[in-house]
């Protein structure tokens, strides 16, 4: 996306490269399960959980109301990354790719058009000031006192997303002459299961604190970002006990026992987000619950 592109080259000259090096190589465990960089699939199986596991998971990442949508990638994505050495940059971006492509998203090709942006430096919030000062259009819609809120939040990652409109067909919706309605030019009817139109992500970017980095491996770093920005989610939401994510291993504490890779439950989570249609949020909930079900049942996809 033209408005992200254009951050790389801004977000380059901020960034602080020598300390995204703190990302370290993938440990012998992380090795282990890391696919081979030209796999096509990612193929995880899990314990059971119970339906009340499933869905206060999926209740927890999924803030819209019932009769609403969850927006999702509706084009193929376009990562690129900032703040990483050469050798750890271009293996988060193949794991981010890996990642994309399991859940059922295409990614573009060598000259693609960024759409999903990942910036690793030692000054979050003044970093995003920053970038907000030099290119305030990145950050799509956003009001000012929401970024204030994000600048300021000590956490160790801060995400955003640019919003689009698709119809029912798949197309993406232009604005009208005054560049506020979306336009829907679909000619298919719309029923109460299949809503005429859906919110799409057209571009996400995670800034994330490089102090948060040490004891992670490359392929935790690009797990985390992917499950951040291929869909909404914030680990601030998930209750205290839950099943184990990828979305805790920024804020575990250096004894804690983390995630080396997506757990079944991430994976299934962006599965099943991806394989709904144009529904309701009530209906898209419903499709990522079956599929966390069968992922954590034992059962590979």
């Amino acid at each position: 996306m033209p408005k992200l592109s254009r951050l790389v080259s801004i977000a380059a000259l901020l960034a602080a490269l020598p300390a995204a090096a703190q990302a370290q190589q993938p440990a012998p465990a992380a090795q282990a399960v890391q696919p081979a960089p030209d796999s096509p699939e990612i193929v995880v199986t899990g314990e059971r959980l119970t339906p009340d596991q499933v869905k206060s998971f999926v209740d927890a990442l999924t803030k819209a109301p019932i009769d609403g949508q969850l927006s999702r990638f509706e084009r193929s994505v376009c990562p690129a990354a900032v703040g990483l050495p050469s050798p750890f940059k271009e293996a988060v971006l193949s794991r981010i790719r890996q990642v994309a492509v399991a859940v059922g998203l295409p990614v573009g090709g060598p000259k693609c058009a960024v759409n999903l942006l990942l910036i690793v430096t030692r000054d979050k919030p003044g970093l995003l000031r920053q970038l907000a000062h030099d290119e305030p259009r990145a950050f799509g819609d956003m009001r000012g006192g929401d970024f204030r809120k994000m600048a300021a939040d000590p956490a160790p990652a801060a995400v955003w997303y640019l919003k689009g409109s698709v119809n029912a067909d798949g197309q993406e919706m232009p604005t009208d002459e005054l560049g506020q309605a979306s336009v829907n030019k679909t000619t298919r009817a719309a029923s109460r299961l299949n809503l005429p139109a859906r919110p799409a992500v057209t571009g996400a970017a995670i800034v994330i604190d490089a102090k948060a980095l040490p004891g992670l491996s490359t392929t935790q770093l690009a797990d985390y970002a992917a499950m951040r920005t291929l869909a909404r989610t914030d680990p601030a939401n998930l209750p205290p006990s839950g099943p184990p994510t990828i979305l805790k291993v920024l804020d575990a504490s250096p004894e804690s026992e983390v995630p080396v890779t997506l757990t079944p439950t991430d994976l299934a989570f962006l599965r099943g987000l991806y394989r709904t249609g144009t529904v309701s949020a009530n209906a898209q909930r419903s499709q990522i619950r079956r599929e966390i079900e069968k992922t954590t049942a034992g059962e590979k996809r």
